[in-house]
């Protein structure tokens, strides 16, 4: 029995949620994970620190910036684009497929229950999960 695409492009080092796909079946959707970040001093002389965070990579923290932006001020169709980015960007983060798959695979998904996790992925406990 072969295994299904989304069990060979699994990333296993990523801390990721299962999300069922309609008929692309379960793939995993990267998760916020503690990052480090350098904390540059104010002054000539002082050490850089190293500061954290939990958060995503800095790609999927664009498209949900562009994501907010989006919801904020764009038109339906720029709010669609803007979540499909970001959905596209959790698999590849948790999955080694290119972003064409990732738009195939995501754009098959229940929109229903879809939206919902993927937006708790990157606004846990925010309004942002009440409006898909």
């Amino acid at each position: 029995m072969s295994k299904h695409l989304s069990e060979v492009t699994r990333l296993a080092s990523i801390e990721a949620l299962a999300i069922e796909v309609g008929e692309s079946g379960t793939w995993w959707f990267a998760r916020p994970t503690l990052r480090l970040r350098p904390i540059f001093p104010s002054s000539f002389g002082e050490e850089v620190r190293v500061g954290s965070r939990v958060g995503h990579s800095l790609a999927i923290e664009r498209r949900k910036q562009r994501l907010t932006r989006a919801i904020d001020e764009g038109s339906d169709e720029s709010q669609t684009d803007a979540f499909l980015e970001l959905a596209e960007a959790l698999l590849i983060e948790a999955h080694d497929v290119d972003p064409s798959t990732a738009r195939s695979i995501v754009t098959q998904a229940d929109w229903s229950s879809f939206t919902p996790m993927i937006l708790s992925l990157v606004f846990p406990g925010s309004e942002h999960r009440d409006e898909a």
